[in-house]
């Protein structure tokens, strides 16, 4: 199962994100909507799969719909998220 939620969070991360919402504590804190998805050059399905920022490095992910929670640090717009120990990549926009 580990394996199978870190390809899902490795595809989910490797994606651009759309912004829906945010608040003054942080601000990249909100809700962003997965818009693309991409691994091993093949495009995948990610409708419905969505990331939230909350403040303090902390959020959540939903995959597949199901909700984990989840770190997250920025660099520019590179996004990294780590869920148990693995670490995933994306471009948070």
């Amino acid at each position: 199962m580990k394996k199978i939620l870190a390809l899902l969070l490795t595809l989910a991360m490797l994606l651009s994100l759309a912004a829906c919402g945010g608040t003054a504590d942080d601000p990249n804190a909100g809700v962003y909507n997965a818009i693309s998805s991409t691994a091993l050059g093949i495009a995948l399905n990610c409708e419905g799969e969505w990331l939230e920022l909350k403040g303090n490095g902390r959020g959540t992910i939903c995959l597949m719909g199901e909700e984990y929670a989840c770190k997250w640090s920025l660099d520019g717009e590179r996004i990294t998220v780590t869920n148990h120990g693995d670490e995933f990549y994306g471009t948070l926009h």
